[in-house]
Formats: structure tokens, C-alpha cells, sequence
């Protein structure tokens, strides 16, 4: 069994919400080829929805807003508003009462939960909730942020690079077959004969390298 099977796996929310889910029952997520079925996240609150039965909230930690839902007893919570007496009370669900009271608009909380799907989307079913009272976590969000913004932006860059040079690749692979010359040392020059390869294979033919 994978080692992060059973395990809540510290993600950002971006991350989180890009997992790649597989077809099992109940449903299961992978990262980078290993299973993930609980996760552990660390940001603010920024939208909280309270119902009878559930408790839903989104936590937002610089790269994204994860939808998290904490669900109740609303059993135990109609006999507690009755007086009904403390030994028929659920741990469980007071557990979760207490937890729902941790949570409101602008707290910083780390939230642990089981990975789930909700109408195609990836949500977390909250085991617990708690306020996160380490002063360096908060501006790290912010740096959490900035990276990956960068971390976007390379991105966006290494797609731009790799789309001009195989353009630009194809454009002498099509000037060689008329002007029948080799292209593979101008390719050279610009390092990236593996482009130049691929241009190849997507016409159908590969020149011999001299």
C-alpha cells in the first residue's frame, strides 16, 4: 500500500484542486503517481455556509479556495437546545459543534479531511479544525502566493518557447523538402534538436543526421 495512502498530505490549494482522479470506489487521487485520500491545509476563511445537518466553508491560502465541509448531528443539536441531559450527548457530534464555532470569516485555521467528490468537484469532508496560532504562517501565505504566481508565469513562458521553436522547426523542415539541404545543423545552433525530432515525426519523415 502506498505510504501516503493513509496519511494527510500537506497541500496547497492549487495543487489540491488539480488532483487527478481515478475511477474506484469510493473515489481515490493521485499526485505525481501516488495515491492521496487525506490532505491537510492551512489558510483563511473567506466564505462560511451553516446549515441544519453540514457546515460549509472555503479556506483560501494564496493559490486557491477549498471548499471544506464539516458535518453535524443535528440530532445531538436539537437535544442540546433542549436541555436533554450530558450522558446522552454525542461526543461525536459535540466534537463537531465545537469545531463549527472555530470557524468564522478571517480566521486562519488548519484543516485536516478526508478528499472527496461533490458534483465533479474536490472538496474536504473537515476530521478537524483548528486555529492556527503560528505568527510566521500568515505572511507565508502570501509567499505561497507570489510563488505560485511565478510558478505560473515560467510555465506560460516554457509553453511560448516551445511553440516558437516548433514552429520554427517545422519552417525549415518544409523549406528543406523543397530546397532538398539539411536543416539539422541551423536546429543545432538553436539547441534543440529534440524539436527538431518531434517536428520531424509529426511530418512523417526523419533526415539522416550527417
Amino acid at each position: 500500500m502506498d505510504s501516503l495512502h493513509l496519511v494527510h498530505a500537506k497541500l496547497l490549494a492549487a495543487d489540491l484542486l488539480s488532483l487527478t482522479s481515478r475511477h474506484t470506489s469510493p473515489p481515490s487521487f493521485a499526485r505525481c503517481g501516488r495515491t492521496v485520500t487525506r490532505a491537510e491545509i492551512v489558510g483563511v476563511v473567506v466564505s462560511r455556509d451553516r446549515r441544519e445537518k453540514f457546515l460549509r466553508f472555503l479556506v483560501d491560502d494564496g493559490t486557491g479556495c477549498v471548499p471544506c465541509v464539516l458535518w453535524l448531528n443535528h440530532h445531538y443539536l436539537s437535544a442540546a437546545s433542549s436541555s436533554s441531559r450530558a450522558s446522552d450527548s454525542d461526543p461525536t457530534a459535540e466534537m463537531a459543534l465545537r469545531m463549527s464555532e472555530v470557524v468564522s470569516l478571517g480566521t486562519l485555521l488548519r484543516v485536516r479531511g478526508r478528499i472527496v467528490l461533490y458534483r465533479g468537484s474536490i472538496q474536504v469532508a473537515v476530521r478537524d479544525a483548528v486555529l492556527e496560532k503560528d505568527p510566521n504562517v500568515e505572511p507565508s501565505l502570501s509567499d505561497q502566493h507570489e510563488l505560485f504566481i511565478c510558478r505560473i508565469k515560467l510555465n506560460q513562458e516554457r509553453r511560448g518557447i516551445w511553440a516558437t521553436t516548433l514552429s520554427t522547426a517545422k519552417t525549415q523542415i518544409e523549406a528543406a523538402k523543397t530546397q532538398k539541404v539539411p536543416v539539422l545543423s541551423a536546429l543545432e545552433q538553436k539547441a534543440n534538436l529534440w524539436a527538431f525530432l518531434h517536428a520531424c515525426r509529426e511530418l512523417g519523415k526523419v533526415w539522416e543526421i550527417p
